[in-house]
């Protein structure tokens, strides 16, 4: 019987900001929540899972991670008063395997997938957190086999849930998780490990939130056997929390990151039971009818090298995406050119760039 793995990476919201027992008085925290009544036992104390570890790695170097039964406390501050999703996405699994879970969590506050958390296969100076992420799965593992339990570890699913400090720059962040997820999985020698996507529900302003959410949501669909699920509808009040002012952890509601943590599981539990498919391979371009749209590309833009660097690479959906936004000029192609024939150029036709490279779209001159 196998011991089912999964790893959980983000920033801050990964880390857990939802408030146990509010020290003020004030709504909202798990200790006056009536629908997640069943993580108090009957002698007042946190209830556990024994069926399900944490192992919690929040450094950059050896140190061990906190680790032990489920439970909260495995959140953003060592004070036993805080928790993240990793409550009700543990108990969903825990409730769902024969054999038992371990739930490796890497996460940090305040950091960025352009930066801090940048992908090998993105180019430039790999993130260190990148790297840390992956050094504490390992160590996590070692930390498994140290138990002398006899099951042997399975990897079971990679759960995502950054994107407050890249806000700024939806238009980036779609190639970049992309990326992101395939350097994982071949880390973790998996090519179709299955990826949960949190979105960024909580973002402000709208605008930036929504470009942030699209990109998520296409990220999903580019990588193939994964899932991206929405999180805005879990939004508390922020009078009824204990944290009114802190709009970034979601008001530090225990609701909001218990029900997310909810839909993650159920997300993953449909990944883990479902066989991963293999996307099509793309056809190779032809030479699109005079009169369509696309007839003024050039030969490289017909292949997918939009920015005239390399060939066809994800980096030419970011050039899509910047050409979108009018950070980018446009060349003749893209002046009336509709990549996803959705009716218009919009974001949509850089998630369809960003699909067409990951092999699960085509261009319409190669039909």
């Amino acid at each position: 019987m196998p011991f089912h793995v999964l790893l959980l990476a983000g920033q801050s919201n990964m880390e857990g900001h939802g408030v146990a027992t509010s020290t003020d008085g004030r709504p909202g925290d798990l200790a006056t929540n009536e629908e997640f009544s069943h993580w108090k036992d009957p002698t007042g104390s946190w209830a556990a899972r024994e069926d399900v570890l944490v192992w919690y790695d929040e450094s950059l170097d050896s140190a061990p991670g906190r680790h032990g039964n489920l439970t909260v406390g495995f959140g953003s501050a060592n004070d036993g008063n805080h928790f993240g999703i990793e409550l009700e996405l543990g108990r969903a699994l825990g409730d769902r395997f024969e054999g038992p879970v371990l739930l490796v969590k890497t996460a940090w506050g305040g950091k960025s997938i352009r930066t801090d958390l940048r992908p090998p296969s993105a180019g430039g100076e790999v993130g260190p957190y990148f790297m840390a992420m992956i050094d504490g799965y390992k160590r996590a593992l070692a930390y498994l086999e140290s138990l002398g339990t006899g099951y042997a570890p399975k990897l079971e699913g990679f759960v995502w849930w950054q994107g407050w400090n890249d806000l700024c720059c939806g238009d980036e962040y779609l190639p970049l998780l992309t990326m992101l997820i395939a350097d994982v999985r071949a880390e973790l020698g998996d090519a179709t490990l299955p990826v949960v996507i949190g979105g960024t529900g909580n973002g402000d302003p709208t605008s930036d939130r929504e470009a942030l959410l699209a990109a998520q949501e296409g990220a999903a669909q580019a990588v193939g056997h994964a899932i991206y699920v929405p999180t805005r509808q879990h939004l508390q009040a922020p009078d009824q929390s204990p944290h009114p002012t802190h709009l970034h952890h979601w008001y530090g509601n225990a609701a909001s990151y218990l029900r997310i943590g909810r839909d993650m599981g159920a997300a993953a539990l449909s990944l883990i039971r479902s066989s991963p498919s293999t996307p099509p391979s793309s056809s190779p371009p032809g030479s699109p009818p005079p009169d369509m749209p696309w007839a003024d590309c050039t030969a490289a833009e017909l292949e997918g090298d939009f920015n005239g660097q390399s060939g066809f690479t994800l980096s030419d959906a970011i050039h899509v995406a910047r050409q979108w936004t009018g950070k980018a000029a446009r060349s003749a192609c893209m002046d009336s050119m509709d990549l996803d024939q959705s009716g218009s150029f919009d974001l949509a036709d850089a998630i369809f760039v960003a699909k067409v490279w990951a092999g699960v779209e085509a261009f319409a001159w190669t039909g």
